[in-house]
């Protein structure tokens, strides 16, 4: 698959996802047709949906609260987000 053709498969999912971030209540059937359309099946929109749920759900919360965190948390954040990828996450929970 040409980087073009990856970069026209992802639009429709971004923009899904971009929309439900921004502005959830005008997320609508014909953006999920898209996606669909785009080549993605049910399975991937049900996780791509909630993965942004979750970060969406995990930024309000830590916003809300006024929790930061300092550069050393950052920087091992970082580190292990580079070496595992967001699989390294799950061993957090």
């Amino acid at each position: 698959m040409s980087t073009a053709e990856v970069d026209d498969r992802m639009q429709p999912l971004l923009g899904y996802i971009g929309k439900l971030t921004c502005d959830p209540s005008k997320v609508s059937p014909a953006d999920a047709c898209a996606v669909l359309t785009a080549g993605w099946d049910e399975r991937a929109l049900h996780d791509a949906v909630s993965v942004c749920a979750l970060f969406n759900f995990m930024n309000r919360f830590v916003n809300g609260l006024g929790i930061t965190a300092d550069d050393d948390y950052s920087d091992t954040s970082g580190t292990r987000l580079a070496d595992h990828g967001y699989a390294g996450l799950k061993k957090l929970m």
